[in-house]
């Protein structure tokens, strides 16, 4: 029984651990890939992001609390009718909002390429066209209910609770590995 615990904590640790290495090294690149666009500006943006989705808009497809996972388009991506983007919203009553939809219509006016966007979860289009320089990026996929981890941390020392989850953990480990032959030795003692 012993055994086949301690091998459950065991590959419960190691995925624990390299779900943390893959979010820390996506991390670390985002944080150098921001301060890198501070610098240098325009034509320098991350070439991948992700945005906490707090809308219903594009239910059941993307919930509230799902994160997705973008991809920066250049001029010369061809965007299609079905994909989902995240964009900076032009409509009065998003303005400057950023948005992700589904792209429902692909056309051509005097300003570029065109694209109608609606939430899956909404009744009609949205009111302004979305052009290629408001394009964020093309959702590749995404990662249901993250947002609430992300939420935790920022709000009422969540962070301050991830830290210390982890390290009651080892602590716990370690007095299980301490007191283990000591209570084997005493269970010993009582038989005799």
């Amino acid at each position: 029984m012993k055994k086949a615990v301690d091998k459950i904590l065991k590959i419960l640790s190691l995925i624990v651990m390299i779900f943390i290495v893959i979010i820390g090294s996506f991390l670390i690149y985002y944080f150098v890939s921001i301060k890198i666009y501070e610098q240098k500006g325009t034509g320098y943006e991350p070439k991948v992001t992700l945005y906490t989705i707090i809308s219903r808009s594009m239910v059941p497809k993307i919930n509230v609390y799902d994160v997705v996972f973008d991809i920066k388009i250049d001029k010369n991506t061809v965007l299609k009718k079905g994909d989902i983007i995240t964009f900076i919203s032009k409509s009065p009553d998003s303005y400057n909002y950023v948005i992700t939809h589904r792209i429902t219509n692909v056309s051509n006016n005097e300003y570029g390429v065109a694209y109608t966007t609606k939430g899956d979860n909404n009744n009609v289009e949205d009111e302004a066209k979305v052009y290629q320089d408001q394009v964020l990026g093309k959702v590749l996929f995404v990662i249901p209910q993250l947002g609430k981890i992300q939420t935790f941390i920022a709000y009422r020392g969540g962070w301050l609770i991830l830290l210390a989850l982890p390290a009651f953990g080892i602590i716990v480990a370690n007095i299980v590995k301490i007191a283990t032959p000591k209570l084997k030795e005493l269970e010993a003692k009582k038989r005799w």
